[in-house]
């Protein structure tokens, strides 16, 4: 067992998504907003830095290693 909530669990898978799509594609923000159902850009952002701890555009831009992603995906 993971110790998580089913919700904590979903809304890891997401960020963990969304992770792999701002780095390992072309794709925009709002594209991946889109795809992964959130109601408006500015919501994927918030949601995004709450679980993350940089907006989406810093995310992309900064380059963040795969080590880095983890850690910051696993933090409490």
């Amino acid at each position: 067992m993971s110790g998580k909530s089913p919700t904590q669990l979903i809304e890891e898978l997401i960020a963990k998504e969304a992770c792999a799509q701002l780095k390992c594609t072309s794709r925009t923000i709002q594209q991946i907003s889109n795809d992964l159902n959130f109601p408006s850009q500015s919501f994927f952002g918030k949601y995004f830095k709450r679980g993350v701890g940089y907006s989406p555009a810093t995310y992309k831009e900064r380059g963040v290693t795969y080590k880095e992603k983890e850690d910051i995906l696993h933090r409490s």
